[in-house]
């Protein structure tokens, strides 16, 4: 079957999101921000305000490209107005490229910036609202994307020590024996593509992706990742992981001969996981490693059409539009590059990793938010 009628069966075929007659066809997903000081320093602040957290533009063209409107989830607010937020939304995206915690160097004396761990407990508090929600009835999808991959499994594999988190605790403060190091295992040294290769547990990849999609997908390198780790499926724990999991997609490195989990969903809830970043393909053009062909582009939407479709089946209604993300002001590369670095904007090392951005903590950046109720 040739490219272009892949296309036109992504675009036109209409495939059933439920077995629900009620479909929402106006999903909202909420994505929560990324701590600013873990990487790009402490000390930013626009319109002489502090800024707390970013979130690139890849990340909500993404989901709005199948259907969906993004409410921005601010990891500095307080759990009472997270849940306000979530109870007006129909799923929720945890991303980010670079990992918080690195679990694979670290020891229980590893110190942890704050402003990460005031993230680490702003995520759990979602994690643990949506587990709720879900043994209650009302389906709620969350997908990890990069970072959020990993920390759902860590959320899940280590609740007693992410119930624990507050913003004073400066270290790990678990036994070494509970550091889960050989779970992770190195899935690049560099920005890398690599095909999408199902396991025999497929899960909802097998479901929603048509037998060419699945063959032409597994031949083409076509899932972008950034360097860093990713989880091991020979790790010591890795039975208790496939206790809650399935794991979907391997992927493999050839260089670095290894081989880590691509894709999972877990068993008992609509949660996801991918190492993968779907986002960057369509919308993020800083890499000459980024697949930016036709396949690749396809195969990226079909993943956010895959979890909006998954979100539809939440019909939770938006109570205000003034938590969209139209509310909230889009800076172009340049202006980042100059609101994070002043003194060397210019400098080419750094212009390639920035994209269009949305930043928070700054009072004037947006319009108004609104408190509203939150469910219980």
């Amino acid at each position: 079957m040739s490219y272009l009628k892949i296309y036109i069966q992504y675009i036109y075929m209409s495939k059933k999101t439920s077995n629900s007659k009620e479909i929402n066809n106006q999903p909202v997903i909420g994505i929560l921000t990324i701590p600013l000081s873990n990487w790009l320093g402490d000390n930013i602040t626009l319109n002489s305000k502090k800024v707390k957290s970013y979130l690139p533009a890849a990340y909500v063209r993404w989901i709005e490209n199948s259907g969906a409107r993004v409410v921005p989830i601010q990891y500095t607010a307080t759990a009472p107005i997270i849940k306000s937020y979530l109870s007006q939304i129909n799923g929720l995206v945890i991303c980010g490229n670079i990992s918080p915690v690195n679990y694979a160097t670290m020891d229980k004396n590893t110190e942890i910036e704050v402003e990460v761990l005031r993230w680490m407990k702003a995520e759990f508090t979602i994690f643990e609202w949506a587990k709720k929600q879900n043994n209650n009835g009302i389906y709620f999808p969350v997908m990890g994307v990069g970072m959020g991959y990993e920390e759902l499994i860590f959320m899940n594999l280590m609740t007693k020590y992410y119930d624990g988190i507050s913003d004073s605790k400066s270290a790990m403060d678990f036994d070494n024996s509970e550091i889960p190091s050989d779970e992770m295992v190195k899935a690049s040294n560099s920005y890398s593509a690599s095909p999408f290769i199902l396991t025999d547990t497929p899960g909802i990849f097998a479901k929603e992706l048509t037998k060419e999609e699945i063959q032409l997908f597994s031949s083409k390198n076509i899932c972008y990742t950034t360097p860093g780790w990713a989880m091991n499926p020979k790790g010591e724990k890795i039975k208790k992981i496939k206790d809650f999991l399935d794991i979907n997609s391997l992927g493999r490195n050839q260089k670095l001969k290894t081989e880590y989990i691509n894709a999972y969903s877990f068993k008992d809830y609509p949660f996801y996981g991918v190492a993968f970043h779907p986002e960057a393909v369509i919308y993020s053009w800083v890499e000459e490693m980024i697949p930016q062909t036709d396949v690749g582009v396809i195969f990226s939407n079909k993943i956010s059409e895959i979890f909006v479709n998954e979100c539809r089946k939440n019909t939770t209604q938006l109570s205000s539009n003034d938590i969209l993300i139209y509310n909230y002001t889009l800076f172009s590369p340049a202006r980042v590059l100059k609101i994070l670095y002043p003194q060397n904007w210019e400098t080419v090392q750094l212009r390639k990793h920035f994209t269009n951005a949305y930043f928070f903590g700054v009072v004037t950046n947006v319009q108004k938010e609104k408190i509203l109720s939150v469910r219980k």
